[in-house]
């Protein structure tokens, strides 16, 4: 791979004095390009980013806070000049680096239910370790798909209902269906989502407490690590084991309540400060909420590829989210 292309060169020897190096993309996507740096038979990570530097500090601060705290995530490096970042002025990217994790992402099969409780339980080990922790700063986030918090999310859901929608072919009758549940579940969650949000104990999360952000040690037995803490930022604490259920709590293509069950058991096992009666309460809307994402965003993804297999995630979450939908109220007071 032609390194000048990335211009890592310059970043490499800001980080770590080095210029003899080999990499690789591990991702990319629209704000960050993932690149694994090996020198000397060592690893590390270099994220380049279009952030804003009050974002990198707040990231900065949480993996302090939890490093301090024992929870498993990369260490934050500095570059020899003891900055959080290098900077490129040719094409006005920042740069961060970390170090590199060894680990399995769990694969789309369905997860084990003592998986699910080690999820659960890593989610209240990372939230102690945040509460009542208030960084300096707070995160900008700004653009397409990017969010302060719940209200802010809630509020762009016309907009990318417009630009996401409008796009996604109403030939076909399946999906005129799914856009039709889309609506449907946009209408009735921008009635109700701020009045259960509201007073709901807020924190710095994760904001993106997905498979590829947990990485579990060779025998899948425990998690080696939890990265990408690009999104963070401060929302109602609820929201992050809400994310993990949408992701994790499935049977194929199907919302279970059992799987989600066990990850809110071993969340409420971890947690030092007791889940409250309104945060159970809000539970159910921030699912279908975020249920309602991943849709859009599946379906994003779609218009811009036109490649089956992601219209076949696009079927899957529309599916998990009918599912969420579909289970009833007394099912959602039994979950916590």
């Amino acid at each position: 791979m032609d390194k000048e292309h990335f211009g890592l060169d310059k970043v490499v020897y800001d980080f770590f004095g080095k210029q003899e190096y080999s990499t690789k993309v591990i991702s990319s996507g629209q704000v960050n390009n993932n690149y694994l740096v090996q020198f000397n038979g060592e690893k590390f990570v270099v994220r380049e980013t279009s952030k804003p530097e009050r974002n990198i500090v707040f990231e900065s601060e949480i993996i302090k806070r939890l490093r301090e705290k024992k929870f498993p995530t990369p260490r934050l490096l500095r570059t020899t000049k003891n900055k959080r970042f290098s900077y490129n002025n040719e094409n006005k990217k920042k740069y961060q680096a970390f170090s590199y994790v060894e680990g399995k992402v769990l694969d789309d099969n369905e997860v084990a239910d003592h998986l699910l409780l080690t999820i659960g339980e890593s989610l209240g080990n990372m939230h102690n370790a945040l509460e009542n922790f208030m960084p300096k700063e707070k995160p900008l986030f700004e653009g397409f798909g990017h969010f302060q918090n719940i209200s802010d999310r809630i509020n762009a859901i016309p907009y990318i209902q417009n630009e996401i929608l409008a796009r996604f072919s109403l030939e076909q009758p399946k999906r005129k269906a799914i856009i039709t549940l889309c609506e449907k579940t946009a209408n009735e969650i921008e009635r109700d989502i701020r009045r259960v949000i509201k007073g709901l104990p807020v924190q710095p999360i994760h904001g993106d407490y997905t498979r590829e952000n947990i990485l579990f040690n060779s025998d899948i037995s425990e998690i080696a690590g939890v990265i990408d803490f690009d999104d963070a930022h401060m929302d109602p604490r609820i929201f992050d084991p809400v994310i993990a259920s949408v992701y994790f709590g499935t049977n194929e293509r199907e919302f279970s309540t059992k799987k989600v069950k066990k990850i809110f058991e071993g969340y409420r096992y971890a947690i030092a400060t007791p889940l409250q009666s309104k945060e159970a309460t809000a539970i159910q809307s921030l699912t279908e909420m975020y249920g309602l994402f991943a849709v859009f965003w599946t379906i994003n993804k779609f218009n811009q590829s036109q490649n089956f297999e992601d219209l076949g995630k696009v079927l899957k979450y529309s599916s998990i989210l009918e599912s969420i939908r579909d289970t009833n109220v007394e099912t959602w007071r039994n979950l916590i």
